[in-house]
């Protein structure tokens, strides 16, 4: 698939489904515009479609040391309304193909301002908002 896009379709999603995206919108990526957030979606989905992660959303945003918001000992309690709405609408707009992936397909990503781990080193990567996604070679 490299050079091309996949075709993106509609995904249907459970109510479990949509809230375990919205969750990992809002703690992932609730400062960013809807660009980024998107791209925090759309890094979701592609690791549910990718064989070396699990097979749905919540298993893909609870798999263990995965997102940092799920294991961080903190609470999970969403209390920004105006966010949760906004993640919401991103996960249903992405859902229903209607937010094309700007990641090309990228199953990582990081905050660029704490961390930079050994893994992105290589393979394409690129800033978008406070996180750089990175698209690792095939294997």
């Amino acid at each position: 698939m490299q050079g091309e896009r996949e075709e993106q379709k509609a995904v249907e999603l459970s109510e479990r489904e949509l809230t375990c995206l919205v969750a990992n919108i809002y703690h992932e990526a609730r400062g960013e515009d809807d660009l980024g957030q998107a791209a925090v979606a759309w890094v979701t989905l592609n690791r549910v479609r990718h064989p070396d992660y699990p097979d749905t959303i919540c298993e893909v945003v609870m798999q263990d040391s995965q997102f940092s918001w799920f294991s961080d000992g903190r609470s999970d309690h969403m209390t920004d309304l105006p966010a949760i709405e906004k993640a919401v609408n991103i996960a249903l707009a992405v859902s229903r193909g209607e937010i094309m992936d700007p990641t090309g397909g990228s199953l990582h990503y990081y905050a660029h301002k704490n961390v930079k781990p050994a893994w992105a080193k290589s393979g394409f990567r690129f800033i978008l908002g406070q996180h750089t996604f990175v698209r690792l070679a095939e294997k």
